[in-house]
């Protein structure tokens, strides 16, 4: 009797522990409830790291992009994909870039051409301006329209934060304005356009326009094959307008972001974007020639503007670095946020 008791014994003990085996190989709860710690070696499970948060409303920076894109990469680091997207830099091109800034006559020509206007002829060139024909010519000499309506609309000056020349960027804003906004941006990133129709506006009508905040627009080529040439173009819409009509050149900003496709679609070739530029009032002639002519200049400022970026930590587009140059109090927005991040960031930094 003690056998059989025993040999039941040790099988109802085996036929629980067998069960327990099972249960856990199914990975079923245990006693208390408690799923199953795995027992593989690998990676740890995924946690939030603070130092990297997370993008929201934002395109991640490429850290490898592929060719077409590889111009997003400084010229240190990847100058040949970028130079098959610029003209061939030879001494012609130089010197049409010098001719736009200089007298194309040399200097002995300048020497001899200054003796032919002799006292004589600049005195019988002064009777024919009357009075009459002053007052008319005056209204030439005056602002466009633009300035006169839009006054925080002009060229910038001086130098902003990690180097950026305001005089090579569109700038929105007046010169006194206490908090300055770099504002990072590809013509292709959906976020992006997300901001330039909804946010940016909104920010122009309560916060540029009351002199708090003035914007420098950086471009920032970052998603596919037409980021780079758009990037580029959009320097030369710039420099088309900016002595003129600096207005023109947001309008072709904002009407290029409104039009934007699904990325790989080629909407934003250079034929598209010219056709904004007619439909706002540009010449698509005089920017093709402006394009043609600094287009090894329009490079060298995409690639100070990508190495800004670098500087500023900026891992995504849009992204916006708000600074106070009085205080050196600093705030970075990546993405599309909402409208009171930003209020929020600029009246932090006073």
């Amino acid at each position: 009797m003690r056998s059989d008791t025993t040999r039941r014994a040790l099988l109802r003990n085996t036929t629980i522990t067998l069960m327990g085996v099972t249960a856990g190989c199914l990975g079923q709860s245990d006693e208390n409830g408690d799923p199953p710690q795995s027992t593989e070696t690998g990676s740890p499970p995924t946690r939030n790291d603070p130092d990297h948060p997370p993008l929201i409303n934002a395109t991640p920076r490429r850290s490898t992009p592929e060719p077409p894109t590889a111009v997003v990469e400084t010229t240190s680091s990847t100058p040949t994909p970028r130079k098959t997207t610029r003209p061939t830099t030879t001494p012609s091109p130089a010197s049409t870039e010098t001719k736009s800034l200089t007298p194309t006559t040399p200097p002995s020509k300048r020497t001899t051409t200054r003796p032919t206007t002799t006292p004589s002829q600049r005195t019988t060139t002064q009777p024919t301006t009357t009075p009459s024909q002053r007052t008319t010519t005056q209204p030439t000499t005056t602002s466009t329209p633009s300035h006169r309506e839009h006054p925080y609309l002009s060229v910038g000056s001086g130098t902003a934060k990690f180097g950026v020349d305001r005089s090579r960027y569109p700038v929105m804003g007046t010169d006194h304005a206490p908090v300055e906004i770099l504002y990072w941006s590809d013509y292709l990133c959906e976020f992006c356009s997300q901001f330039a129709t909804s946010i940016h506006p909104k920010l122009i009508r309560t916060e540029v326009q009351r002199g708090r905040t003035r914007f420098v627009f950086l471009e920032l080529p970052n998603i596919g094959q037409n980021s780079w040439p758009a990037a580029m173009l959009s320097k030369a819409v710039w420099k088309t307008v900016a002595d003129t009509d600096p207005a023109q050149f947001w309008q072709w900003h904002q009407t290029v972001f409104e039009r934007q496709r699904k990325a790989g679609s080629g909407w934003a070739n250079t034929k598209n974007l010219l056709e904004i530029a007619t439909e706002v009032g540009i010449d698509a002639n005089a920017v093709e020639t402006v394009h043609d002519t600094h287009s090894d200049a329009f490079a060298s400022d995409i690639d100070a503007a990508v190495d800004a970026a670098d500087q500023a930590s900026i891992t995504g587009t849009p992204a916006f670095y708000v600074y106070n140059p009085a205080s050196d109090q600093s705030k970075t927005i990546i993405g599309t946020q909402p409208l009171s991040v930003y209020r929020s960031a600029i009246r932090a930094v006073k």
